[in-house]
């Protein structure tokens, strides 16, 4: 009997000792934020998402020890979960050279994707450019607790805007010479599919179905698996100054009616989706009287509105 009462104290003290370390390591994520629920609510106010500040587009590193997002007239930021916890956010080291706009952090880390825009004086091209990590001494950011440093832009897609990528790096982009029935002068974007052929990403055959109207369709995120995608659109019947919409890969691998995602939307702009590498949440930008913040919300939406779920 000793031995029984014994053995069950030793498994309850196990118990507990995994909820606590399961509460630390959820509170170091995501800034040790409290998550949210089925309601949106601003991401960091005061750090990501600051007050009189444009904040837009945020991208995890695959274990989420690295935040990356974009501040208007500022560059690209991050933030770093060290041993002492989240850096404050701080310009990435290629920010003043090569200036950009929303990036996003390819399967395995390696790469990060960012579009950068014509007209910046550099003489470079505007679209979607790749940059490779350097580890310094061979090793890891997360393993050396040193910055994350990124190597010289190396450029891959023309006139696009707003990359993510599959697992298999497949990548989406938003291209912004749009449709050409559209008038002069009218908003114009267009959701583009691009793989990989050779040592080039050649673009394959555009989204339809749900995905790709009469109007614009921007921003494009595609979940890891090329099951899903949530994007933005201009197209009739929204909430607002662009909403967010999801549609879903069918089983013959056409894409299926958008969906507004209604929970999410409001008379603003709602734009740029991202999910967390984890899975549980959505992020999103909400333009507000010319600011911008980052918004996060559960994801369960996204299964609650699968078809035949």
């Amino acid at each position: 009997m000793k031995k029984i009462i014994i053995f069950t104290a030793f498994l309850l003290f196990l118990l507990v000792l995994t909820k606590v370390l399961d509460a630390a390591g959820a509170g170091a994520a995501y800034l040790g934020e409290k998550p949210p629920g089925n309601e949106p609510k601003i991401f960091a106010p005061g750090s990501v998402s600051v007050e009189g500040l444009t904040d837009y587009v945020i991208s995890f590193s695959e274990d989420g020890s690295e935040i990356y997002f974009s501040r208007a007239r500022h560059g690209i930021m991050y933030c770093m979960l060290g041993k002492d916890g989240w850096s404050e956010p701080a310009l990435v080291n290629f920010g003043a050279e090569y200036p950009g706009g929303e990036v996003h952090i390819m399967k395995g880390g390696e790469y990060l994707l960012m579009n950068r825009y014509q007209g910046l004086g550099n003489g470079e091209q505007g679209g979607i450019w790749r940059l490779r990590r350097i580890y310094p001494d061979g090793e890891r950011a997360q393993e050396s607790g040193r910055i994350p440093i990124w190597g010289r832009p190396e450029f891959l897609i023309a006139n696009g805007m707003r990359a993510t990528s599959t697992d298999d790096g497949v990548i989406y982009v938003t291209d912004i010479t749009g449709h050409l029935s559209q008038e002069e002068g009218a908003d114009k974007g267009i959701i583009a599919r691009y793989a990989l052929s050779g040592k080039k990403w050649m673009r394959s055959e555009d989204p339809t179905g749900g995905i790709n109207s009469k109007e614009s369709d921007a921003h494009p995120f595609i979940a890891p698996d090329e099951s899903y995608m949530i994007f933005n659109s201009l197209r009739p019947g929204g909430a607002g100054k662009g909403d967010l919409y999801i549609s879903y890969r069918e089983k013959d691998g056409s894409w299926g009616d958008a969906i507004n995602l209604e929970a999410l939307n409001t008379s603003e702009a709602d734009w740029g989706a991202t999910v967390s590498p984890d899975g549980k949440y959505i992020f999103f930008t909400r333009n507000i009287t010319g600011n911008g913040d980052i918004y996060w919300v559960s994801s369960k939406i996204i299964e609650d509105l699968r078809p035949g779920r």
